[in-house]
C-alpha cells in the first residue's frame, strides 16, 4: 500500500487513471493511506477489499466517494463490528449465517448492502419465516446440511421474492450418514423411489445436490449438479442418476471401495448426461483402467507409500 501511495503521490496522472483496485489483507495503516488516496484517485469506480479491518472511516470514505459505484467485499467478518454505515454502494460476496435465528446481515441491509451468496449452517432449524426475509442481489445460496431433516415450506416464497437466485446447493457435510437428508427433498423422491426399487441404496452416498430454475424468472427448477460416492454398480448408480436427473451440467463423482471400472465405461455412462459440461473426479487413479493396462499404481518415496487422488474439471 505504501509504494501505491508513493506512485500516486509522484504521478497525478497514475492516480487519476486508477479505474479498479483490488486491496488484499492490510492493516489499519493501510486503510488510513487508501482514505487519505480516494481524493486522488478520480476515476475510481470499483474496489474490491478482501478485509476492511472495520475501519469505519475508509467505509465512510468509500460510500461518499461520488465516482466510486460499487465496493465489493469478499465476507461478513469485515462488517459484522462495524457501526452502521451507508451501505447502497457494497456488496457482499459471501455472506455467512451461523445460526439462523440470529440476522446478523439485517442492519446493514436496511441501509443497502446487498448479497452475492449466502452460506447458512444447520437450515434445518429454518423456521417459515425465513422465506419472509430479503437479501437484495442475492444470486447463489448454499445450504450446510447436518443430522436435522430440512423442511422447505419457505424455499417457494424465498425464491418468489429473489428473482435474481438462479442456483441452490445443498451440501451434506455429515460424512457418516450422507445422502440421508438429501434424499428427503422434494427433488429427489422419484429418485429414491427408483434406488429402492432397484436395491442399490448400499451402493453409493450422494454428498451434493444443487438446483437452477428451468428459466431465469421461473419458479420451477431441476437439479443441475450432483456430486456422488459410488462404492460399487457404477453402470446402475450413473444410469439411473441420468434417467431421473437429465438437466445435469455439473457432476463430481468420487470412487469408494474395491471395484476397478474400464475407463471407456464411464466415458459411456457420462454420454447419457445429455447436458453435462464439468465433471470431477475424486480418487480415481486406483479404480480406472484402461487397453489392458492397470489401474494407476501407489508410487512409492523412501520406502513409504502416497495416496493418489485427482480431481478434474
Amino acid at each position: 500500500m505504501r509504494n501505491f501511495r508513493d506512485q500516486c503521490l509522484a504521478n497525478p496522472d497514475f492516480a487519476g487513471s486508477v479505474r479498479t483496485l483490488h486491496v488484499s489483507r492490510h492493516n489499519l495503516e493501510g486503510s488510513d493511506i487508501l482514505r487519505q488516496l480516494l481524493p486522488r484517485l478520480r476515476r475510481l469506480t470499483w474496489a474490491h477489499l478482501y478485509s476492511l479491518n472495520t475501519d469505519v472511516a475508509l467505509l465512510s470514505a468509500l460510500a461518499d466517494q461520488v465516482n466510486v459505484k460499487m465496493v465489493f467485499v469478499e465476507s461478513l467478518p469485515s462488517l459484522s463490528d462495524a457501526p452502521l454505515f451507508k451501505a447502497d454502494k457494497f456488496l457482499l460476496h459471501r455472506g455467512r449465517i451461523q445460526c439462523p435465528g440470529i440476522r446478523v446481515l439485517e442492519p446493514h441491509l436496511r441501509r443497502g448492502m446487498q448479497v452475492a451468496q449466502l452460506v447458512i449452517h444447520r437450515p434445518g432449524l429454518l423456521q417459515d419465516e425465513f422465506g419472509l426475509q430479503r437479501f437484495p442481489g442475492l444470486r447463489e445460496m448454499e445450504l450446510i446440511m447436518g443430522w436435522e431433516p430440512v423442511p422447505l415450506s419457505w424455499l417457494h416464497e424465498f425464491t418468489s421474492a429473489h428473482p435474481m437466485l438462479q442456483k441452490i446447493m445443498f451440501i451434506d457435510q455429515t460424512r457418516f450418514c450422507y445422502c440421508y437428508n438429501l434424499l428427503l427433498l422434494s427433488f429427489t423422491i422419484h429418485f429414491q423411489d427408483q434406488v429402492q426399487k432397484e436395491s442399490l441404496n448400499d451402493t453409493f452416498d450422494l454428498s451434493k445436490l444443487v438446483i437452477g430454475r428451468t428459466a431465469q424468472t421461473s419458479e420451477e427448477w431441476h437439479v443441475t449438479g450432483l456430486g456422488v460416492v459410488v462404492k460399487r454398480s457404477l453402470s446402475q448408480v450413473i444410469s439411473l442418476m441420468s434417467s431421473c436427473f437429465p438437466k445435469v451440467s455439473v457432476l463430481t463423482v468420487e470412487f469408494k471401495g474395491e471395484d476397478v471400472y474400464h475407463i471407456d465405461e464411464l466415458i459411456s455412462l457420462l454420454r447419457k448426461f445429455p447436458s453435462l459440461h464439468t465433471l470431477g473426479l475424486r480418487l480415481s487413479f486406483n479404480r480406472l483402467h484402461f487397453d489392458g493396462q492397470e489401474p494407476w499404481t501407489r508410487r512409492r518415496y523412501g520406502g513409504s507409500s502416497k495416496s493418489n487422488s485427482v480431481k478434474a474439471a
